[in-house]
């Protein structure tokens, strides 16, 4: 299979890197175009009826700071990056993922219960997608 454009769905967190390192690897394997891809929940940094913040809002110099911190000979300008606003993470990725080769995402592992009661996040998105997907445990 020859990759002709690759996307690294991304969340704003420290167990990222083995992401990035797979997504580096495959653009410049296949000399492919990577796009980062994070999805931010509308709320996301607005206060809440409690006074506390209802998640964290990513911001492009933030995924900046996360492709660069284990690759500074990287060109940022050579990687397209993306956010969006849903509650709907997974049919967000999916949408904008329909003309990519390949889609790399992260799987973080679910408790039992957890892993009964639903879909993760890695799964709801790669049912919907129609292209390779590369999951990694982080």
């Amino acid at each position: 299979m020859n990759y002709k454009s690759i996307v690294l769905a991304l969340s704003c967190t420290e167990t990222a890197q083995p992401l990035v390192e797979a997504a580096f690897y495959y653009s410049n394997q296949y000399d492919a175009p990577l796009r980062v891809v994070h999805v931010n929940d509308p709320a996301a940094g607005k206060m809440s009826m409690m006074m506390d913040s209802v998640s964290h809002k990513c911001t492009k110099p933030e995924i900046i700071d996360i492709l660069t911190a284990n690759n500074p000979d990287i060109n940022i300008d050579s990687v397209q990056i993306q956010l969006l606003t849903s509650k709907n993470i997974a049919k967000a990725v999916s949408q904008i993922v329909n003309a990519d080769d390949l889609l790399i995402v992260g799987h973080k592992k679910m408790n039992l219960i957890t892993e009964n009661l639903s879909d993760s996040f890695d799964e709801q998105i790669v049912n919907k997608v129609n292209c390779h997907s590369l999951v990694i445990q982080i």
